[in-house]
């Protein structure tokens, strides 16, 4: 080998080792942001909902044993055609007392409660899915759980997820819109 291909070689080598370093820093920090803006927004949200919770908490009394799950109306024409939010208006905050089966909706701005309505969770069921018994060739199904109000409250088509767990609401703060397809 001459001393030029070397010396290219050697040379490609170096840049590459270079270029892994660069990107290995930028990962790091990248990871790193990524993890102080995660825990600055959950201190932030959590003391959102202790400060609504104490000023809710001036105007009725709130159930207690529990943290409840914020939720923000982010688009009042998708919950329109709900009772519990037609005088929401976009901002209103939400405050989700699971175990305590309420929901309360607050407006921020004039500092007034809108509403305050039941949750119904359905206990999971342990039965076996239902099949299609048309002879249809229909495929199994099985029910969807929803969190419903007798008056309309509050519907979801899905189990309320607060976070990367289950359908179980943890005391976090979920920052997108109820609403209902």
């Amino acid at each position: 080998m001459s001393k030029k291909s070397l010396f290219l070689i050697l040379l490609f080598f170096l840049l590459l080792l270079i270029a892994i370093s660069v990107g290995a820093f930028f990962f790091i920090r990248y990871q790193q942001t990524k993890l102080d803006l995660s825990q600055t927004k959950t201190t932030a949200t959590n003391k959102e909902v202790e400060e609504l919770v104490a000023k809710i908490g001036k105007i009725m009394v709130l159930p207690t044993g529990e943290t409840p799950v914020l939720a923000t109306v982010s688009d009042k024409t998708k919950l329109s055609n709900q009772d519990f939010f037609k005088n929401a208006k976009n901002g209103d905050k939400v405050l989700l007392y699971f175990k305590a089966k309420k929901a309360i909706l607050y407006d921020p701005v004039a500092g007034k409660i809108i509403d305050i309505g039941p949750i119904y969770v359905p206990e999971p069921s342990l039965a076996l899915p239902k099949s299609d018994t048309t002879g249809k060739g229909g495929s199994p199904t099985s029910p969807i759980p929803t969190l419903t109000s007798p008056t309309g409250g509050f519907t979801s088509p899905k189990p309320v997820t607060t976070g990367e767990g289950g359908p179980t609401p943890t005391p976090t703060t979920a920052t997108k819109v109820l609403h209902s397809p």
